[in-house]
This record gives structure tokens, C-alpha cells and sequence, in this order.
């Protein structure tokens, strides 16, 4: 029985992927349910888990993005729902206090919900979706909207962390929050 879970598991996984399953919400959301679990207690240590994209996709995902902000992770919490195409899946909210709107008009805290996360033993993450591992996290975000909601692009991060030295930590290079504050003020119109 638990083999026969842990492939179903993979393959929906798999197909979730593929079918570009990545949402974030700014909508009004009701606070967890007595029973929601907590988000998940993994810490980041500040370090983005893949190469910087270089200056000119910075540009470039900066103009694509429907909202680009920084702010501060707050209050996480996660739960089993239904998504759009019937699926029982785990959605983590996090709220995010804005402390830059680079583009877009947003309200100065908002709410984003992301398919991942973890109830109970159960956990659910997917790759290429900004996951939020901790409260107080320091993050750049660049979101798209689709139907009232907010996600991440596919093939590219749409999450950037910055650690406790005023640092993006990219596995190959480090560059300052000044310098991607400029990159992302010279990827909006004039």
C-alpha cells in the first residue's frame, strides 16, 4: 500500500508540473481552520538554491511580471483543499508585509497562497513554485495574475531571499538588495 502511494505520488506530482499548477492569491482569505497545521517548520539559512539569472532575466522577468514587491514573510499557515481542477492538494498562505511596490497597486500587507507545504506528516513541494519557509523572511517577489490570482512563473524563480546581511546568496554569486533594487526599477517603463 505504501509503494502504491509513493508512485501515485510521483506521477501526480509529475503531472501537476507539467501542467503548470502555481498559484498565489491576493484575495481576502479567511484565516486558517482550527484544524490547518502550521507551515512548515524548514528553515532557509538565507541562500537561494539556484545560479542568478544575470542582470539582463532580472530585467526581463521584472517587465513580465504583473507585480514585482519586497517585503517581510509574517504569519504562515497550510491546508488540504480542492484546486481548480478537482485535485486535493496542500496550499500554504503566507502573509507578506510590502516594504517596496515596485510595480503593480497592492495593499501594504497581502496574502499569498502556493500549492506546497505541509499538514501533518504530509508534505507537497514543487519545483519552480516560491515556497515560504519561515516567518521574518526578507523576499523579492515577481508574481503574474491569472483569475484573481497571483503565481510564480514556470522555469525561472519568482522568489528572491535575502539573508540577514542584506544579501541575494545565489549558488554562484552574491549580489546586494541595492543592486536588485536598481535592476528591478530599470526593468519598469519610464
Amino acid at each position: 500500500m505504501g509503494q502504491k502511494k509513493s508512485i501515485f505520488s510521483i506521477i501526480f506530482i509529475a503531472l501537476l508540473f507539467l501542467g503548470g499548477v502555481a498559484c498565489s492569491s491576493i484575495e481576502d482569505i479567511p484565516s486558517p481552520a482550527p484544524s490547518a497545521a502550521p507551515a512548515p517548520e524548514i528553515k532557509n539559512d538565507g541562500e537561494n538554491r539556484y545560479p542568478f539569472p544575470g542582470p539582463q532575466a532580472l530585467v526581463a522577468m521584472g517587465q513580465s511580471a504583473d507585480y514585482v514587491v519586497e517585503g517581510v514573510v509574517g504569519p504562515m499557515w497550510s491546508r488540504w483543499e480542492v484546486d481548480e481542477r478537482g485535485n486535493t492538494l496542500i496550499f500554504t498562505y503566507a502573509t507578506v508585509n510590502l516594504t517596496h511596490v515596485f510595480k503593480g497597486a497592492l495593499p501594504p500587507t497581502i496574502t499569498v497562497k502556493n500549492v506546497g507545504g505541509q499538514v501533518g506528516d504530509e508534505v507537497m513541494f514543487y519545483s519552480h513554485v516560491p515556497q515560504f519557509w519561515s516567518e521574518g523572511e526578507h523576499v523579492f517577489l515577481f508574481l503574474n495574475s491569472r483569475i484573481g490570482y497571483l503565481w510564480g512563473r514556470q522555469g525561472e524563480p519568482s522568489k528572491i531571499v535575502i539573508n540577514t546581511d542584506d544579501n541575494a546568496e545565489f549558488v554562484d554569486e552574491l549580489v546586494s538588495v541595492k543592486d536588485l533594487r536598481a535592476l528591478i526599477v530599470e526593468s519598469q517603463p519610464k
